[in-house]
């Protein structure tokens, strides 16, 4: 019996860890696109958290939010609009958001 108890326990773990990976709609996502005309699309750390940073009244409308490096990122929630409170935290690649001075790497 306990060789199925621990296969059970197994399986349990791997659904588990799945679910925990799996994509929401409430995902913030990282939209960016560095060097786009008119500073469009980016956020540069002088701009306000929430200012519309791209897409502007489309469905794909994007926000500036603070990654965990503290950097400001244009971002959108997966499911569209603003990301929630708590899921505002888009992940970057790039070393800093001062404008005209290219951020990416």
């Amino acid at each position: 019996r306990k060789p199925s108890t621990l296969k059970a326990l197994v399986v349990f773990i791997i659904l588990y860890q799945h679910s925990a990976w799996a994509e929401t709609a409430d995902d913030c996502l990282n939209v960016e696109e560095p060097g786009y005309s008119g500073g469009d699309r980016q956020c540069f750390g002088t701009d306000p958290v929430g200012m519309v940073c791209g897409w502007d009244g489309a469905a794909e409308e994007a926000y500036c939010e603070v990654a965990p490096s503290g950097l400001r990122v244009c971002a959108r929630r997966r499911g569209g609009g603003r990301c929630k409170p708590d899921n505002n935290k888009p992940h970057t690649d790039k070393v800093h958001d001062r404008e005209g001075s290219g951020g990416e790497l």
